[in-house]
């Protein structure tokens, strides 16, 4: 069936007065979208939280592992081959210099004896074994006299220095042992690229014993900052850098050289009346502009 003249005509405005209702819709959302543009950034603008640096002592410090040794590390070696016949000793026993501390077959060449006196640490052969010129039998310390052996990265190398103070930490117990740097062996290690250093241990009680072998945490004192202004270590960002606001607009702070403890950065004193970001600094940039609000902690206060 054909459609008239004026059915067509008809479709036709439709068509158009459609179109136009459409259009002015759509038209409408768009402008009412640009005009709430700026209300809807003001309400994700990002909220950070700022402290502002307090004066205190930071001591600049690096942390390295290592394991408890005693000073006296007296070896008691065979001097003769022959047959472990007798063993006299047990770890943990206590034996004076000279002592007769194992026989060997055949009983005329040479007793082992005691390189010196304090408590055997351990016990390297047992009764029946053979031993040769040379063969470690027992290792003879004193475990009041103790010290930490560690390896020290090789960048370290010029600034760990004999006489340097050191704050030792047991790793099971937690407990805090002073300390002293007291040799540096002039050796790296061309495998692992570290050197040793011997840390003696200062603090021991009379009833308390550190036993050798135990691993500890030492950190080594290379500088201490006595009055500086200083800032929670929380404030670097991923990539160790620090932010502050100003006029409400994140700026990023020139620091210099990473001065810092295990708790506080270190900033000049120039820098005490800033805001530095504590919370929040790795979702901004520089140039951004951010709300701010005080950092409530106890023990920055």
């Amino acid at each position: 069936m054909r459609k008239t003249k004026s059915q067509i005509i008809r479709k036709t405005i439709l068509y158009l007065v459609t179109f136009i209702i459409l259009g002015g819709v759509t038209y409408g959302i768009i402008m009412w979208n640009m005009n709430r543009q700026p209300d809807a950034f003001e309400r994700q603008e990002v909220i950070v939280s700022v402290v502002k640096p307090v004066e205190r002592n930071i001591n600049e410090v690096i942390t390295i592992s290592g394991y408890v040794e005693s000073n006296l590390m007296a070896p008691a070696v065979s001097f003769v081959n022959g047959r472990v016949v007798k063993l006299n000793i047990e770890a943990g026993d206590m034996v004076k210099k000279d002592d007769i501390i194992a026989s060997i077959s055949p009983a005329n060449y040479a007793d082992i004896k005691a390189p010196e006196s304090g408590i055997v640490l351990t016990v390297a052969a047992k009764e029946g074994d053979m031993v040769q010129v040379g063969t470690l039998v027992a290792v003879i310390g004193d475990p009041k006299d103790n010290c930490v052996n560690a390896d020290v990265p090789e960048k370290y190398s010029s600034i760990v220095k004999i006489g340097q103070k050191a704050v030792i930490t047991h790793k099971d117990t937690g407990k805090k042992y002073n300390g002293e740097v007291t040799r540096i062996e002039p050796y790296v290690n061309p495998k692992n690229k570290t050197f040793k250093v011997k840390i003696n241990i200062d603090n021991l009680s009379d009833d308390e014993v550190l036993m050798v072998g135990s691993s500890v945490s030492t950190d080594i004192i290379l500088n201490e900052h006595k009055n500086v202004f200083s800032i929670p270590i929380s404030c670097l960002n991923s990539s160790d850098l620090l932010y502050s606001v100003k006029n409400g607009v994140v700026v990023s702070e020139e620091i210099g050289d990473l001065i810092k403890d295990e708790k506080y950065v270190m900033v000049q004193s120039e820098k005490r009346n800033t805001e530095f970001i504590i919370r929040g600094q790795n979702r901004v940039f520089p140039g951004q502009r951010v709300k701010t609000q005080d950092y409530k902690d106890s023990q920055h206060e």
